[in-house]
């Protein structure tokens, strides 16, 4: 009897200790028992308080019903079984527990209750309903996303697609379909073969299309192409961006593209292109016409002031004389007119300027040597300072720099009554685009600019002086023509003035150094002189013109007292050059049988006469400088009409090249 009542006593104790819920119910959800866990969790003082009392004591009724129906389930089928209850306690504390169930049976089987337990699942159940709505929560947003992003790639107004690394459509937007005349439904899946197949295009766009493709997943590079397609049998073009796409082991998987229509760009882009032809080929034939109209011209100039030339001589009559020099004044002033209204067409057609290497000393030398004539004849001193340490051997545009230099200094000439111009030349110590700045700084003794007209000297046409004063010559286009080319290589200009003591121009002109060369001991301040005289015993004039020749032997053989050679073509040139020796040929580019530059070539290579010979090309073409600048057989290209001051030119130049050193530091001058 002891031993039965011990075992009740230790059952009791591990009921009370039990750390869940355990109640007995029986058939109508009445408590026949409850542990002390499950009255404390009821706000109960004793176990025994539960007995006799449901569910519906404790609970809300929609949780009393809840927990009464799983009850009766169990008791109905007779089988056991585990469930998650939820609760909102006396307290007010919402819980959950994990509550096992199953039927309670007498002795003959019969059920008569059910028997639980229940334990406190609450921590978990929060936790992983925390869990399941931020997931719900993740993927809602996600398919917000997911329709965001649709609808705001269906209404852009370019193209989106992906596709896979077979070509096949993963994915596009509306813009994208309509372009193929599809649906979505019907592009996707599909590649462009297969769809060009399907709407009847030919597959050779296909084929430009998938190159592009491949290219970038072969490459793994972005590319940026133009691409041709046709919509509605109308050719379009568009503007594809396609970037790779990469999965999370960095393969590439695809590529992303975009498409831009840029029809109606291409368009506009072609009629500028046709514009630019058609202004491209009227600049031509304006150049063509001007070339040609400067010969035509200058051919009957040729006669006109040679032959007005030899009459103004040749006449002893003082009134006579007079006459015939004005004739001589107004041919040479029309000329000159023709020669600036070239000038500026030559600047106007020739825009575009060549970087080379070249040696700033022989260029500076090119430019003393062809303007000391005109220094002499004003009786004016031309100097010229290249500093040490300014590198000579540049790259830059040198037919520019000697266009400004010469147009300068030839500005400076004739607005110096007296005094000297000089040149110098030395490193500014600034840089432009990694370049050195090199400062070229042009000075002269003359009349000097008003203060007031210093920021329009630089305008076409503009003078200082009107034109019908008629002290200096000029149509105000020399320091235009300075701007266009300074404009042209990045250069830039100051100036200063002051009336009657001079006119100062600076110029920074950005070069490249080039390789040196060896350089040579320069000796400063030098004076060279002219010699007594030149002496020549021959010259050949290779001319077509029965006047042209007229004028050239009576000119030549008066001015340089020595034997003149007429040959008519370029075959009589070669020949004539054959047996004789000559000191000057004087060479016309147009002539019957053949160029003056092939005339050049043959009197060079297979004559006797040597490199010592000079040679002068005469021409009435507009772009004599870019003629010279194509040909090596040449010494220099001279302009027609030939005349007593072309004659003076040429003597004065070969005069100062057989006496002109390498030394560039020297003062030139009378």
């Amino acid at each position: 009897m002891s031993n039965k009542k011990q075992s009740s006593i230790n059952i009791n104790s591990l009921l009370r200790i039990f750390p869940g819920h355990l109640y007995c119910k029986d058939l109508d959800g009445t408590y026949l028992f409850s542990n002390e866990s499950f009255s404390t969790t009821l706000n109960l003082n004793h176990p025994d308080e539960i007995v006799g009392k449901n569910d519906y004591d404790f609970l809300e009724k929609s949780n009393a019903d809840e927990i009464r129906r799983i009850d009766n389930e169990v008791i109905q089928t007779g089988e056991l079984k585990t469930i998650e209850e939820f609760a909102i306690l006396p307290d007010g504390k919402e819980s959950f527990y994990l509550s096992t169930k199953q039927p309670l049976k007498d002795k003959q089987g019969n059920i008569i209750g059910l028997i639980g337990t229940s334990i406190n699942d609450t921590t978990r159940v929060k936790a992983y309903l925390a869990a399941k709505n931020q997931k719900e929560d993740i993927e809602k947003k996600a398919k917000l996303n997911d329709i965001y992003l649709n609808n705001i790639l269906n209404h852009l107004p370019e193209k989106f697609y992906w596709l896979d690394t077979e070509g096949r459509i993963l994915g596009c937007n509306n813009e994208q379909a309509k372009l193929f005349g599809l649906t979505k439904e019907n592009v996707i899946g599909h590649n462009i073969f297969e769809i060009n197949e399907l709407i009847g295009l030919p597959s050779s766009i296909a084929e430009a299309i998938r190159e592009n493709d491949q290219q970038v997943m072969d490459s793994g590079i972005a590319q940026r192409k133009e691409e041709i397609y046709i919509q509605e049998d109308v050719e379009k073009t568009f503007l594809s961006y396609k970037n790779p796409l990469y999965d999370s082991d960095k393969k590439i998987i695809g590529i992303f593209g975009v498409s831009i229509d840029i029809s109606e760009r291409k368009k506009m882009e072609q009629a500028l292109l046709r514009s630019k032809e058609k202004a491209e080929a009227a600049s031509k034939a304006k150049s063509e016409f001007l070339m040609n109209i400067s010969h035509d011209l200058r051919s009957p100039f040729s006669g006109i002031i040679g032959l007005t030339e030899m009459l103004h001589k040749q006449e002893n009559d003082p009134e006579k004389k007079q006459l015939i020099s004005h004739i001589l004044n107004s041919s040479r002033s029309l000329l000159s007119v023709l020669n600036d209204v070239i000038d500026i067409t030559n600047v106007e057609i020739n825009p575009k300027h060549k970087n080379e290497a070249f040696s700033l000393k022989k260029s500076i030398k090119t430019v003393i040597h062809a303007m000391q004539p005109a220094a002499y004849k004003n009786n004016l001193e031309l100097h010229c300072n290249i500093a040490d340490h300014v590198s000579d051997m540049l790259i830059g545009d040198k037919k520019a720099l000697e266009r400004i230099l010469i147009n300068l200094i030839g500005n400076a000439l004739k607005f110096t009554d007296s005094g000297h111009v000089s040149l110098q030349v030395k490193n500014s110590g600034e840089q432009q685009n990694n370049k050195n700045i090199i400062e070229f700084i042009v000075e002269d003794t003359g009349i000097g600019i008003p203060c007031d007209k210093l920021d329009i000297i630089f305008e076409q046409f503009t003078r200082l002086t009107p034109a019908h004063q008629n002290k200096y010559q000029g149509r105000g286009l020399g320091l235009w023509i300075v701007k266009q080319f300074l404009d042209s290589i990045n250069g830039s200009v100051k100036v200063q003035s002051e009336l009657g003591k001079g006119t100062r121009f600076q110029l920074y002109i950005p070069f490249d150094t080039a390789k040196q060369q060896q350089p040579n001991k320069q000796k400063q301040n030098k004076s060279l002189k002219k010699p007594a005289n030149l002496s020549l015993n021959k010259i050949l004039v290779v001319e077509d013109d029965g006047i042209a020749q007229t004028i050239a032997r009576l000119l030549l053989k008066e001015y340089f007292e020595c034997d003149i050679d007429i040959a008519s073509s370029g075959s009589a040139a070669f020949s004539a050059c054959e047996n004789n020796k000559y000191d000057l040929i004087l060479l016309d580019l147009g002539l019957p049988d053949m160029n003056g530059f092939e005339v050049a070539k043959l009197i060079r290579t297979h004559t006797n006469q040597n490199q010592q010979t000079i040679i002068y090309g005469l021409t009435a073409h507009i772009l004599r400088d870019e003629i010279k600048s194509h040909h090596n057989y040449f010494n220099e290209m001279l302009l027609k009409p030939l005349s007593y001051e072309l004659c003076d030119d040429i003597a004065q130049t070969m005069l100062f090249s057989s006496e002109l050193t390498e030394d560039l530091g020297e003062t030139v001058g009378n």
